[in-house]
């Protein structure tokens, strides 16, 4: 047939094209072999070909059952195979089966056949991209001996795109865009997730079996990349909220949390950012799925091997935490507060935003009995909390403000929460601590005293908490060291200093920073080292 395509005037090519359909009624297997092992890409005669087996829709069911066996790899070989330079080359018959089924779907004469396969070719379609990722063909023409290069990633692109075309998902099949497009996991990951965007708006009746066809492939004995794609897609239409399949939006969160065990990292990462849609469950599926979603975070806060991990983990569990029953919030308080603390410190300016904002969370569950409790939690962290609350780093110094204002609130302190809804970075952190540690006037005693207050007893609890924060690498800290220990030591009645040996490491980091390599820092020392001495004096002679 190929020497016959070359004579334009043949009027033999459409009758043998036919005959060799017919052959395939009583071969199926023998014809669909032959015609793969053609040289790509497929040319008019074998174009012609499969354009006649798509007339018959008996013979292309049993054509697709084929296509989609060999492109898999047959069940011998995989789909892509790795030379000794280390580049991924794609195997001749796996690309050569996606283009048959590109071109069988490009006829528009299989679209009954393709809307009853949807699930089982989208699910192949996705996974063979992810297969052909970073992978190469070349194929040496017969005729001419020319090299053509194709690019698998986009062929199995190309073919995902001509599925949703054959069934009139127009405008989902225009999301997927193969113009300089690189063959990357990332890039495949972007694009499914406008994909996915576009069915829930577009061809919602199609999620069900795009979420059916993934689930088996997101938890199974699958390659990594298979792995992430699928759950990629999971978590995209988890964040979509299943397309409004409550059902549907439930068994994807159940697979989710078991992909949250995965070996690979950033799988791991993608099932904690899927999580994100237990907000959108009914009351009665975030009961049930409450304790194993907050297990899941606290493994993925554990991950010590990816720190992209930890992060996910963090930021997600600061968002659905509100959503989550009160008895488990509060029956897992102490656990939560325990794995999320070093964060606050230790770790990177995004994991210690997300830490901050999650105790400013909890405070939705600050009522009756609970309030004390939390309060009592908040008072391990809000020393650290103040010091960070003028960061250079945005969303921490957000984070700081918000929590702070929320512990004011609640610990009585009024003014100071009023204040902190207005205040800005740019005023500096000495302006903070003036408010911080002035009792509103109805904390006044009638003879005007000052009575004990919530917020400046934790501000008093954790002056021991910072005192670590005189040897910070970062002069920001140490200068705000240096302030708030300051404030807070040097109220003479509301604020006693009982414990004289604290004080003593006070007095002594203050003036051991007088000698600080950073001036600011210098400066603010000496400019505090005498109230300090002060008070001291006035102690012992209080002895």
């Amino acid at each position: 047939m190929t020497v016959m395509a070359g004579d334009e005037t043949s009027d033999y090519l459409p009758r043998v094209a036919a005959n060799i359909k017919h052959l395939g009624v009583h071969n199926c297997r023998g014809v669909v072999t032959s015609l793969l092992r053609t040289e790509l890409p497929f040319d008019r005669a074998c174009k012609l070909i499969w354009g006649q087996i798509a007339e018959d829709m008996k013979l292309s069911q049993d054509v697709f059952d084929i296509l989609l066996e060999l492109g898999a790899g047959g069940g011998s070989d995989q789909p892509v195979r790795m030379l000794p330079s280390g580049q991924m080359m794609a195997e001749h018959i796996s690309l050569a089966s996606i283009c048959a089924l590109t071109t069988l779907m490009d006829t528009h004469k299989l679209e009954s056949l393709c809307r009853q396969e949807f699930g089982r070719l989208f699910s192949h379609l996705v996974t063979m991209a992810a297969h052909f990722v970073n992978a190469k063909f070349e194929n040496r023409r017969s005729e001419t001996g020319s090299v053509i290069t194709l690019s698998p990633f986009i062929v199995g692109l190309e073919a995902l795109r001509s599925l949703f075309s054959a069934i009139n998902c127009v405008v989902v099949a225009h999301e997927i865009k193969t113009e300089h497009t690189l063959g990357t996991i990332f890039n495949l990951r972007q694009i499914m997730t406008r994909v996915v965007k576009s069915v829930v708006l577009h061809a919602g009746h199609l999620l069900q079996m795009c979420v059916s066809s993934l689930l088996p492939l997101s938890n199974g004995n699958t390659p990594d990349h298979v792995r992430e794609i699928s759950i990629s897609i999971l978590a995209d239409v988890a964040k979509e909220k299943g397309g409004g399949d409550r059902v549907l939006l439930t068994s994807v969160l159940t697979s989710l949390l078991r992909a949250v065990s995965d070996p690979l990292p950033k799988a791991r990462e993608l099932a904690l950012e899927g999580l994100i849609g237990l907000q959108h469950c009914t009351m009665s599926d975030i009961d049930t799925l409450a304790e194993n979603a907050l297990n899941a975070f606290i493994v993925g806060i554990e991950d010590e091997k990816s720190a992209d991990v930890s992060l996910t983990a963090l930021r997600v569990l600061s968002q659905v935490i509100v959503f989550l029953p009160r008895t488990v919030v509060e029956n897992s308080l102490d656990l939560i507060s325990f794995k999320v603390r070093p964060y606050l410190e230790m770790s990177s300016n995004d994991h210690r935003a997300a830490v901050v904002r999650l105790y400013g969370r909890l405070s939705k569950f600050a009522e009756d009995g609970f309030k004390t409790q939390y309060l009592d939690l908040c008072q391990t962290v809000i020393g650290p909390i103040l010091l960070y609350s003028n960061c250079a780093h945005n969303p921490t110094s957000n984070a700081c403000l918000e929590t702070l204002e929320t512990i004011a609130n609640l610990a009585g302190h009024p003014i100071l929460a009023d204040y902190l809804a207005k205040y800005k970075i740019s005023k500096g952190f000495e302006q903070l601590m003036e408010k911080a540690v002035v009792l509103p006037e109805g904390d006044r005693g009638g003879g005007g005293d000052y009575v004990a207050n919530t917020f400046l007893n934790m501000l008093e609890t954790s002056v021991g908490q910072c005192l670590g924060y005189f040897r910070s690498t970062n002069p920001s800290l140490r200068k705000n060291a240096v302030i708030f220990l300051s404030k807070v030591v040097c109220q003479e009645k509301e604020l006693q200093v009982g414990d004289e040996e604290l004080f003593s490491s006070v007095l002594g980091g203050t003036i051991d920073l007088l000698k600080d390599p950073d001036i600011e820092v210098r400066k603010t020392a000496a400019l505090y080292i005498g109230d300090l001495v002060t008070l001291q004096a006035k102690l012992q002679a209080n002895i």
